[in-house]
């Protein structure tokens, strides 16, 4: 029986359209039955049949469906997929379509699958798939959704990057909990609006202007909602997603949240690179992360409303000039302030709770006094792109992991070094383009050189790029320089004894075991010098 149905599929996926088999006949009922007919161009009484593209498959099981006849044939996969024919010819679409499937189960258990992915297979249109395959719960396609409606077992749907334009119809899917509906020309969240067993929703980068789900929406289950890389512009009734527990509205146009009541189950929102000018944290008690990055915002309030904040971003608000009670923040543990023209940070007062602190690009000069005592815990600091000349502010952070310092204001190693040396627990250090390492070091790209500015502030532990860039600035560098850039590192990996990374470049047990030769080589060179000049005078 077996060998049976790997004939047939071979037949059907073959290219050869005169291929040739015997007429098979299997009668055992407690067995799936697998029979090729004769093809329409085939005369009624010959003993063996040629097999072309038109081939029909018989099968039967007595044990999925009772004593019935499945018939498949390539006229039955026309009539369910059409396929796009200015890329590929409509009968070897339909063979690699069969070949996929198959590759699953045989035919005779495709009523057993759950999930399939039909994507790249230059799918145009999908009609009734559920009559061949009623079981499926899962599927990823390039299609429109027309012969979707009937799979109603359906939980999971992927149909990303294709020109759909409507959903009419989606809400028949009754069992869908998860849709992915990414780079699409949707326009309209009105069909979703009655999908109350939904759960995530994806419709990033489609061409949605207004952000409504209708006024008898009954999204009662939706709880992740990504619409960012779209067009909105207003927001209408998005507090009736009761449940709604994170939002993406990143890169879209919105200018305001206009909200009637409070999202009360809200955890996660992000509404990065929109237009939004005041921010009132009395509509999301419950949130634990905000991302507000490249926005307008001069203005924020009722912060201290949402006790379990945890993770706050407000990166880069175009210049404006701020009101901000940084003090509403100090229940945070993560805290991203960079590109902002703060001046001075003096109001950050109790924040026993910050541990992540990312404050660059904004125009400090230097530190208040008691920096350490205000935030004690902080574990990881970046200070990059600012204008400072001294630490002395950090040598009481004693849990201070990782410390960045790019493009400051650094000139004395000495200082720095005695600074430093109280930071037990350092183990990142970064202190390039600051004037007592520039000409150490091959340069940086730079603060603005990233097309993408939400990531310009972040300095890589590893960048492979840049270190064989280093790598033949060592090689340009004359012997007395090497010798500095060689003492400038042993200072301070021998005042931090846990330091594992420093300008970017991995401290291995190497460099460890030569420090102290390093540093006493140089010492000596430098008396040697001195004594010379004393002699000469």
């Amino acid at each position: 029986m077996l060998d049976s149905v790997r004939n047939v599929i071979t037949l059907l996926t073959s290219d050869n359209n005169k291929m040739k088999n015997n007429h098979t006949e299997i009668s055992d009922q407690c067995n799936p039955v697998v029979t090729n007919l004769p093809s329409k161009e085939s005369s009624s009484g010959s003993t063996s049949s040629s097999i072309t593209h038109d081939s029909i498959l018989s099968v039967k099981s007595s044990n999925s469906i009772k004593d019935q006849y499945k018939i498949l044939s390539l006229d039955h996969f026309r009539d369910i997929f059409t396929f796009n024919e200015k890329i590929i010819t409509p009968n070897v679409a339909l063979h690699q379509t069969f070949h996929r499937i198959s590759s699953l189960c045989p035919v005779d258990q495709w009523f057993t699958i759950n999930h399939l992915n039909l994507s790249r297979q230059n799918l145009t249109k999908l009609k009734n798939l559920s009559t061949i395959l009623p079981g499926l719960k899962s599927l990823v396609l390039l299609t429109e959704i027309d012969g979707l409606i009937n799979l109603i077992n359906l939980q999971h749907l992927d149909i990303c990057n294709n020109a759909i334009s409507s959903f009419k119809g989606i809400e028949s899917l009754i069992h869908l909990r998860i849709l992915h509906a990414e780079n699409n020309k949707v326009t309209s969240c009105i069909p979703f609006g009655f999908m109350h067993g939904l759960i995530t929703l994806n419709l990033r980068s489609n061409r949605l202007q207004r952000l409504n789900f209708g006024d008898s929406t009954r999204l009662e289950s939706l709880e992740n909602l990504d619409v960012s890389y779209n067009r909105i512009t207003i927001l209408e009734s998005i507090e009736a997603l009761s449940h709604l527990k994170t939002l993406n509205l990143d890169h879209n146009e919105v200018q305001s949240l206009n909200l009637t009541k409070p999202m009360e189950y809200l955890k996660v929102l992000r509404i990065c690179f929109n237009r939004i000018s005041t921010f009132d944290g009395s509509f999301f008690p419950d949130l634990r992360t905000l991302y507000l990055d490249d926005n307008h915002i001069s203005y924020f309030t009722n912060f201290n409303c949402i006790s379990r904040l945890s993770d706050v971003s407000i990166r880069d608000q175009c210049d404006q000039p701020m009101d901000w009670h940084l003090q509403q923040l100090r229940g945070t543990r993560t805290l991203y302030l960079s590109g902002n023209h703060i001046h001075h940070i003096d109001t950050m007062v109790d924040f026993f709770g910050l541990e992540y602190l990312e404050l660059c690009d904004a125009h400090m000069k230097k530190l208040p006094r008691d920096f350490a005592q205000q935030l004690p815990n902080l574990s990881v600091l970046n200070l990059s792109y600012n204008h400072l000349e001294s630490i002395k502010p950090l040598r009481k952070l004693g849990y201070l992991q990782r410390l960045i310092l790019v493009g400051n204001q650094m000139e004395n190693v000495n200082d720095l070094v005695k600074h430093l040396q109280s930071l037990e627990k350092l183990q990142f250090l970064d202190l390039r383009e600051n004037p007592v390492s520039c000409r150490y070091y091959s340069p940086l790209n730079g603060k603005n050189s990233s097309s993408n500015q939400t990531y310009r502030y972040i300095i890589e532990d590893h960048n492979e790029e840049w270190i064989l860039k280093d790598m033949e600035h060592v090689r340009s560098l004359s012997l007395p320089w090497l010798q500095r850039r060689l003492t400038y590192r042993a200072l301070f990996i021998k005042a931090c004894i846990k330091l594992t990374r420093m300008d970017g470049i991995l401290i291995t047990d190497q460099d460890r075991t030569q420090v102290d030769y390093i540093i006493s080589q140089h010492y000596q060179q430098h008396h040697s010098s001195i004594s010379t000049t004393t002699n000469h005078q």
